[in-house]
C-alpha cells in the first residue's frame, strides 16, 4: 500500500480560461513510514523519562533546560512547556539562590572536566513547599561526535536516610552521656 500525495494546479490562458491543470502525484509512503516511526520513538523516549522517579533534566551549555521528566515538572511545580528554555533563577528554585549557586557551579565543573559531579546534599524546597534533601548527579551529555552540548542532571531524594542519620548520631550522643 502506498501514500500518495496529489497537487493539482489550473493551467490558465491569456484570457484567464482554464485550457488545463498540471497534476502532480509524490509518493510520500516513505517519508510518512519514517515521520510515524519517529513519533513512536520520541513516545517511547518521554514514557521511559516519565516513568524514572527521580527529577531528571537535560541543559544546554548556558544552564537552560531542554528536556525535563514529570519528577522534574513535579519538583518545580511548573509543566515541561513552561521550563523549557528557563535556567535554574527562573524555576521554582529562585527563591533559594544558594541551591541555584550551587547547581551552577556543579554544571560548570561537569563542563569544564567533561567528568560526572556529585552534590552530596541539596536541600531544596519543592513546589509543595515540603523540604527534601536531594543527592544530584551530574554528567556531560554527548553528542555522536562526542562533543558535549549539555548536562543531564538527575536528583534523588535522600531525606529519610539523612534524618535517619542524625536521629542515630542524636541516639548514640545520647547514650554516651
Amino acid at each position: 500500500e502506498h501514500i500518495i500525495h496529489r497537487r493539482i494546479r489550473p493551467i490558465f490562458n491569456a484570457s484567464g480560461d482554464v485550457v488545463s491543470t498540471l497534476t502532480v502525484v509524490e509518493d510520500i509512503t516513505e517519508s510518512t513510514r519514517k515521520s510515524d516511526e519517529l513519533a513512536r520513538s520520541q513516545h517511547r523516549l518521554k514514557a521511559i523519562l516519565d516513568t524514572i522517579p527521580f527529577p531528571l533534566s537535560l541543559k544546554d551549555l548556558e544552564g537552560r533546560i531542554l528536556l525535563v521528566n514529570q519528577a522534574g515538572e513535579d519538583l518545580r511545580g511548573m509543566s515541561a512547556q513552561a521550563l523549557i528554555g528557563k535556567h535554574n533563577l527562573e524555576t521554582g528554585l529562585a527563591a533559594q539562590p544558594e541551591v541555584v549557586r550551587i547547581l551552577q557551579e556543579s554544571h560548570q565543573k561537569v563542563l569544564r572536566t567533561g567528568e560526572r559531579d556529585e552534590i552530596h546534599e541539596n536541600w531544596i524546597t519543592r513546589a509543595d513547599g515540603q523540604r527534601i534533601c536531594e543527592q544530584v548527579v551530574k554528567v556531560p551529555f554527548r553528542e555522536t561526535d562526542n562533543s558535549i552540548t549539555g548536562v543531564i542532571s538527575i536528583g534523588i531524594d535522600v531525606t529519610a536516610r539523612i534524618e535517619a542519620e542524625r536521629t542515630l548520631r542524636e541516639q548514640r550522643q545520647l547514650l554516651e552521656t
